[in-house]
């Protein structure tokens, strides 16, 4: 809430109060890597949302092999996880997480993760983490 009131050397007028609400911020930084969990043909992978105040915020998420060739593309998603499925065995990926809002698009985490190449254990990189500090383990 605002008062306006003008004034000059006869004296002060009434007093106007105005509503104001500021915008949003755009998405200015990137989001953090919290977990990648691979699998055979999966990739589980989860981030924090970038520094800021947003009344909404949105993602676009996009996985490719190396070879450039698009595996999932999924737009508009509010979780701030993603689980990639029916993918190749052993084989590396780069997944692409960018955020934005009603006043734009921010910059894009870009993260790396390799399948299993059979039957096994899933793999945890990025998985430990403190707020300050990431710890991260191969």
């Amino acid at each position: 809430l605002l008062s306006v009131q003008g004034c000059n050397e006869v004296g002060c007028g009434p007093k106007t109060s105005v509503t104001a609400t500021t915008l949003e911020d755009r998405p200015s930084h990137l989001p953090r890597a919290r977990y990648v969990i691979a699998g055979v043909r999966n990739i589980r992978f989860g981030w924090s949302a970038p520094y800021g105040q947003f009344k909404y915020i949105w993602y676009n998420v996009r996985c490719t092999d190396q070879l450039g060739k698009e595996e999932f593309v999924r737009t508009n998603i509010t979780d701030n996880f993603i689980v990639i499925a029916n993918i190749e065995p052993d084989t590396e990926f780069r997944i692409t997480i960018t955020p934005h809002n009603t006043q734009g698009i921010g910059p894009s985490l870009h993260q790396k993760a390799r399948t299993l190449s059979g039957a096994g254990r899933p793999q945890l990189y990025n998985l430990l983490f403190l707020p300050l500090l990431f710890v991260i383990s191969l």
